[in-house]
């Protein structure tokens, strides 16, 4: 091999390395940031299964004012979080509002509202970082 093409093929292999060590670091960089993603998602919906135990045990409830008056303004755990049962029961249109928190209330909340007319029920999330 002549001088020259020595230095050029080691000068070729070190461009293929750098090229492929930097496509390796971009790809655990893309990793890393989705496993992030995926535990936000799973976070955000620990804290809707939340929110839907205190509509459930509100909805229970709902139908005996006493019953109801009861289980207001205390706060519930449920798993990694806790809930708070909120609302108006005492005329035709029941008004019931759940906040749960994850891991505490300084942190993640979710709200639901259900609206309670007779037998039909209509539901709105809202969704709060923080307070």
């Amino acid at each position: 091999m002549p001088k020259g093409e020595k230095g050029f093929v080691l000068l070729t292999v070190l461009i293929v390395v750098f090229v492929l060590s930097t496509l390796g670091l971009m790809r655990i960089m893309l990793s890393a940031s989705r496993i992030e993603e995926i535990a936000g998602n799973t976070s955000d919906l620990q804290l809707l299964y939340i929110a839907e135990s205190g509509i459930s045990r509100a909805q229970s409830k709902a139908h005996d004012p006493g019953a109801f008056m009861a289980i207001l303004g205390n706060e519930y755990f449920s798993g990694k979080g806790s809930y708070e049962i909120e609302g108006d029961i005492s005329g035709l249109i029941k008004t019931v509002t759940v906040n749960s928190y994850m891991p505490n209330k300084a942190e993640k909340k979710y709200e639901k509202i259900i609206v309670i007319q007779g037998e039909s029920i209509t539901s709105n999330y809202l969704w709060r970082e923080g307070r």
